[in-house]
Order: C-alpha cells, then sequence, then structure tokens
C-alpha cells in the first residue's frame, strides 16, 4: 500500500498536473477542489500527507490544516504551495512541514512530500504522527509548477 496524498488547489490545472507528478513518483493522490471537499476526503479516507494551496475560496490552507487539527485532534504532515509566501504569517507557516513557493517544478514538490513522509512513524508502529518544520535555505523554489 502506497502512501495517500491529498492534494488540495482551487486551480483545476494545477490540482491535475501535482497529481500526475506525485501519482508517477507512485504515490496514491486524491485531489479536491476546495477545502470542504479536502475536509471530507479527510473524514473518509486515510491521509498521509497533504499538499495545499494556500489562496482559496471559502478557507485558506492555514485554515484548512486548523480545521483538521481542531477536528481530529491531528494533522498529516503538510506541504503549503503559495505565489506568495512572504504574506503567510509565521504563526501559519509552523502549520507545515515544508513551504513552496510558486512556480516550483516537479522535483521540488516531490522532495517536499518526501520530506513529510520521512515525519510519518513506520506504519508498524502506534505512534503518533509527528510534525516538524523545516527551513531549507538552498530551497528556491523556482520552476515549472504554479
Amino acid at each position: 500500500m502506497g502512501y495517500a496524498i491529498l492534494l488540495v488547489d482551487d486551480d483545476a490545472a494545477l490540482r491535475c498536473l501535482g497529481a500526475r507528478v506525485l501519482s508517477e513518483a507512485g504515490y496514491e493522490v486524491r485531489g479536491a477542489a476546495h477545502p470542504a471537499e479536502a475536509l471530507a476526503v479527510a473524514a473518509e479516507q486515510r491521509v498521509d500527507v497533504l499538499v495545499t494551496d494556500f489562496e482559496m475560496p471559502q478557507m485558506n490552507g492555514a485554515e484548512l490544516v486548523a480545521a483538521l487539527l481542531e477536528r481530529d485532534g491531528r494533522v498529516p504532515p503538510s506541504v503549503l504551495i503559495s505565489g506568495a509566501v512572504d504574506l503567510v504569517l509565521p504563526s501559519q507557516q509552523r502549520l507545515f512541514t515544508k513551504l513552496l513557493s510558486k512556480p516550483f517544478t516537479a522535483e521540488d514538490l516531490c522532495k517536499a512530500v518526501a520530506l513529510c513522509i520521512r515525519m510519518i512513524p513506520s506504519r508498524r508502529s502506534s505512534g503518533t504522527r509527528m510534525r516538524a518544520v523545516v527551513d531549507d535555505p538552498e530551497d528556491t523554489g523556482r520552476g515549472e509548477l504554479g
């Protein structure tokens, strides 16, 4: 059984492209067009990693993570995608394992998800999922997606 990735983006083209990239990398990807759909998916299915856009109608990516935390008491390791990372408040940034600035490459996306997966304890253990905030000074976030 592969890792389950929930990809949330209101931009259908970016959501489909991201899903294709992650599927080709061997992940099980479920897309959601908006946060309400993401909340419904997370209630019904296992989510190992959350990848979410920041700016979306209804609620932003940080509000989505906060809603998951409030409802479920935990949130999977998460990647925040934004065209304006500098506008994301530090308190919001701390909710995510990795921040990706648009545009980014397929390799950047796969590396961010791989980082999140390393935060997940072995499936054989009954431990809780871990979270970490990682700042990679060499990550320019420049590329072709977004």
